[in-house]
């Protein structure tokens, strides 16, 4: 019983350190003015087979909860998780009603966002539609680091209870898979905007990579 009371307090420690966190990030994101056309849909899971027209309505929302996140301090996914945006996308509601059977859209979202969200709709079919770029293929390593720190990130994620973005955002992701030096200086650089994250964390994160290192090198 004590060892469950002990690991219970270290899961609601960790939650709350990375909640403190986050809101450091967001407040100095918040703190400097941002470009909404610098907003990326195009990393948004299970939009990839959008159609411009739908990639145009999809991009009309995130500017929209990009929006709602700055006004209320909070990451993106406490407005709309990105799952709800896609199913929003493929719906395409044309009412309240028709907004409220969607998966992942709870009453408070309703409340506060249905106004919101069906204003995006109607711009989006307003505007001309999106292709999405062409982009250079990845590395297959930089692939590999994704997936294995994206499994790491899914197991630390189920232990503490709460989604994978929390324990490691993918903007922090993406740049860990692209280091071209696989040591715990570049690991502590690219996590120095999530310094408690390195601290419990960066160890974990660069035992992860060097092992796909090792196995890549033969060794």
């Amino acid at each position: 019983r004590l060892r469950e009371k002990l690991f219970k307090e270290l899961k609601a420690n960790s939650k709350t350190e990375i909640a403190k966190e986050d809101f450091l990030r967001l407040k100095n994101i918040n703190g400097k003015s941002r470009n909404t056309h610098a907003i990326d849909i195009w990393r948004i899971n299970g939009a990839n087979k959008f159609t411009p027209k739908e990639f145009a309505i999809l991009y009309r929302l995130a500017v929209y909860r990009d929006k709602r996140a700055q006004i209320i301090d909070k990451p993106l996914f406490k407005v709309i998780g990105d799952r709800t945006l896609v199913e929003i996308v493929k719906t395409s509601p044309r009412n309240k009603q028709e907004l409220s059977e969607i998966d992942g859209m709870s009453f408070i979202q309703l409340k506060r966002h249905t106004a919101g969200i069906l204003d995006a709709i109607r711009a989006g079919n307003r505007d001309p539609g999106l292709e999405r770029p062409i982009r250079e293929r990845k590395k297959n390593s930089i692939v590999k680091r994704i997936d294995i720190l994206k499994i790491w990130r899914k197991e630390k994620a189920k232990l503490l209870g709460v989604e994978s973005d929390v324990i490691l955002p993918k903007d922090v992701l993406f740049r860990l898979s692209e280091l071209t030096e696989t040591s715990k200086k570049m690991v502590k650089e690219i996590m120095q905007d999530v310094p408690w994250r390195y601290k419990n964390y960066g160890e974990e994160i660069l035992e992860a990579l060097l092992t796909y290192e090792n196995k890549r090198n033969g060794k």
